[in-house]
């Protein structure tokens, strides 16, 4: 089978086989098509190519979802951690009032649940999708709960 090019280069006129080409005009056309087919791509710059957005199953979607939530709950709970540490900065060496207290004690056992029950409950193994991203995320979730039980655990 003869390879079909146009007439007259890009574009421009009708479709003709190579070899009919190459034996009309002296041959100059077919020169011209044959030089700009052996002529060496640029090369592409793969980082600037865009990579089309990944689709994460159902299941995926919904760890990464609730990871989401567990970290912004983590946030609260460091916030209020945060303003207990003023307070007692506040009040020196001397004993926590109850309130305060009762605060610390609420938010230890709200830490240790998140903990217990829902990060290391949540499973990353089964994904198919967004694995790796979901483990590195829960992985960073428990260290900052274990992390701020430590804290909690320290002021009471």
């Amino acid at each position: 089978p003869d390879t079909l090019v146009r007439r007259g280069g890009e574009g421009q006129g009708d479709l003709m086989p190579l070899s009919a080409v190459a034996a009309s005009a002296g041959g100059a056309a077919f020169t011209a098509l044959r030089t700009k087919a052996e002529a060496k791509p640029a090369p592409i710059d793969v980082a600037s190519v865009p990579h089309p957005a990944r689709q994460l199953t159902a299941r995926s979607a919904a760890v990464v979802e609730t990871l989401g939530g567990l970290e912004e709950e983590l946030k609260g709970m460091e916030s209020t951690l945060t303003r207990a540490d003023a307070a007692l900065g506040a009040l020196g060496a001397g004993p926590l009032p109850v309130g305060l207290r009762s605060e610390l004690a609420s938010l230890h056992g709200s830490a240790n649940k998140l903990l217990a029950t829902r990060l290391d409950g949540l499973l990353t193994g089964d994904l198919t999708t967004a694995r790796e991203e979901a483990r590195g995320k829960r992985k960073a979730l428990v260290a900052t709960a274990e992390a701020l039980i430590e804290r909690t655990e320290a002021q009471i």
